[in-house]
């Protein structure tokens, strides 16, 4: 829900605290002029100094309403509420916040904040551009048989420029392309009328461009011109998190099983016996099996979508008196269910995996990930006070997800999406690395199945030689991207340079440190167990049936038996490609916790050779 727009805010652009004088009309390019006379007179967009509308929301077969306020020059308010969720975010013009399902408050700076502006609603700002906002006439384009003039936007906080498409006649904005938080959205705009001399649209309808994902139609209901505003409307809200439960110790440390290369804690609903459930710092929200939540007697509110590598998917709410790990607790949890078995049956945990918990967790406690003894500690961060060695990373919680500034490979730099439920140890976002011109520098070895939320998508593995995080630099991470530039996933359209897994933070004891927006590194005593880390090569499919060693890192098992990356797999023991061998199987059993000895017959460079396997 966080990528609806509401239709009079066509573009969000924040000031700060000084009027500046308004451009010449000299200045502005002629289009830009007609586009606002359109709209409006200067004294008409200048009188509106306050907005609050009213809209009716549709998507597929959810409605809801959507209340907005806008206070000129630089704030807005927007509250959605729907039957499977209810969302409040806004800009006082220096930091934006929002408060999900579960009251829980998030705040970042905002960085669309401009040092000039014109003394009219942020939804207008560009009709009066500076130095900061740039609008350009990029003249007449057609779309669908149909011609518009197009106007181009550029603004702070903006990583891709907005495009307006105007039409020729009436000059009005028809149909805009933009993104938020790296998601492309395009908008249709309708049923313009007039309001105290202002002409607006009353309908809207988003198409965002993921796979899957519907559409949303929001039509606005009623508009109230300069109402009075309470200021501290604006304002983030106190902290609303009082549901959380702590020992009197502050610190819960409860056992951490390390599946392949996913990790799995026991967590309890309703005073029920405790469940397994992934650990997912990618997760926006907690998700639980649908038949679980049946078992527990919930009742479902159908009507949200989730966003994941494959696509979208429907899923239900459910409201749990209360969520449990160990002494750990928090009552009155608003979850969301879905059909886990295809994801259970990937990572081989059929009949045992009740679901994922994410956000939820994260927002109320600081967790210590120890990969080395298994373990996860939940900290309370009222008490908690970092006094150790390790290095803290400040970061930002954008979506209810934790990022923080990296480098890939000595010279790519952006911002890494910290996740917990990722395989791996990179996932190169295919839209970041082609808006930086970084993605002609990676080829893809071969092909691997990622699977989440919407099902899978087939990507491929690269060669990274690095990625940085602080003071620390992980070497030979193994790392993904999309290289089709066919199917569109939601990596492939973040505003991030990549999602950093499993395979990179069990090098380190990792500290997420959501409450204060901060990621702690700290070297072990010894590494993580993880699959890829104890043998140090990865199988995947090439060409249909053929398998290949897509990975294999330096100085690991795997490297030292004689792998090589390229590598063909002729047989391992009995089994061969297309006879009960795949790349999954064979990775699986790799992925066994206990010793390996396996014998290999590979082909390389038209030879055949064997190379025995042994890990104890």
């Amino acid at each position: 829900m966080r990528y609806l727009k509401h239709c009079l805010f066509l573009l969000l652009f924040a000031g700060s605290v000084l009027f500046q004088p308004l451009a010449s009309c000299d200045e502005l390019p002629e289009v830009l002029l007609k586009h606002r006379d359109a709209i409006g007179t200067v004294d008409a967009l200048m009188s509106l100094t306050s907005l609050q509308t009213e809209t009716h929301m549709s998507i597929l077969f959810m409605e809801g309403t959507g209340q907005s306020v806008s206070l000129a020059p630089d704030k807005y308010w927007n509250h959605v509420v729907m039957p499977a969720v209810e969302a409040t975010s806004a800009t006082n013009g220096l930091v934006r916040w929002s408060l999900d399902q579960n009251r829980q408050l998030t705040i970042r700076d905002d960085m669309q904040r401009l040092n000039e502006y014109a003394p009219v609603l942020r939804s207008f700002q560009y009709l009066f551009p500076n130095e900061e906002i740039v609008v350009t006439d990029d003249g007449l384009h057609t779309v669908d048989d149909v011609e518009y003039h197009v106007l181009v936007i550029e603004s702070p906080g903006q990583n891709k420029p907005v495009r307006m498409y105007l039409d020729p006649e009436t000059w009005l904005c028809l149909r805009e392309e933009s993104e938020e938080d790296g998601i492309p959205i395009v908008s249709y705009y309708s049923d313009f009328r007039d309001i105290n001399g202002l002409t607006l649209p009353f309908q809207v309808v988003q198409k965002i461009q993921i796979p899957g994902m519907p559409e949303t139609t929001i039509t606005t209901t009623d508009i109230q011109i300069n109402p009075p505003v309470n200021l501290s409307l604006f304002d983030p809200p106190p902290s609303e998190m009082d549901d959380t439960v702590f020992p009197a110790s502050g610190v819960v440390t409860v056992p951490m099983r390390i599946h392949g290369e996913h990790l799995i804690v026991d967590v309890s609903f309703n005073n029920r016996e405790p469940v397994s459930f992934l650990l997912d710092s990618g997760a926006a929200a907690t998700i639980m099996d649908c038949s679980y939540a049946d078992k527990l007697g919930l009742e479902r509110i159908s009507g949200m979508h989730a966003l994941g590598v494959g696509g979208a998917e429907a899923i239900d709410r459910v409201t749990v008196d209360s969520m449990a790990v160990d002494e750990f607790s928090v009552s009155t949890l608003n979850v969301y269910c879905m059909d886990l078995n295809f994801i259970s049956q990937m990572l081989g945990l059929e009949n045992e995996l009740k679901g994922i918990v994410g956000f939820d967790l994260f927002a109320r406690a600081i967790l210590r990930l120890d990969y080395s003894g298994e373990t996860v500690t939940l900290l309370n961060p009222e008490t908690f006070d970092y006094t150790g060695s390790g290095t803290v990373v400040p970061g930002e919680v954008v979506n209810n997800l934790l990022y923080v500034d990296g480098v890939i490979d000595g010279d790519i730099e952006g911002r890494l999406r910290l996740d917990t439920g990722a395989a791996g140890g990179l996932h190169l976002h295919a839209g970041y690395f082609i808006n930086h011109g970084h993605f002609d520098r990676y080829e893809g070895v071969a092909d691997i199945e990622m699977a989440g939320a919407g099902g899978t998508s087939i990507i491929q593995i690269v060669n990274v030689q690095s990625v940085s995080i602080g003071d620390f630099t992980v070497r030979n991470p193994v790392s993904t991207m999309n290289m089709s530039g066919e199917t569109r996933t939601l990596m492939d359209t973040m505003d991030a340079a990549a999602t950093v897994g499993n395979q990179v933070f069990s090098q380190f004891i990792v500290f997420f440190d959501l409450p204060n927006s901060r990621l702690i590194l700290e070297h072990p005593d010894k590494y993580g167990r993880l699959a890829l880390d104890r043998v140090g090569m990865k199988a995947a499919e090439r060409d249909g049936d053929r398998i290949v060693i897509a990975s294999v890192q330096l100085e690991s098992v795997a490297y030292d038996a004689g792998f090589r990356a390229g590598d063909r797999i002729v047989q391992v023991e009995k089994l061969r490609p297309g006879s009960g061998l795949t790349a999954d199987t064979l990775n699986r059993m790799l992925a066994g916790m206990d010793s390996i000895r396996y014998r290999f017959r590979v082909e390389r460079d038209g030879e055949i050779r064997r190379i025995r396997l042994a890990l104890e």
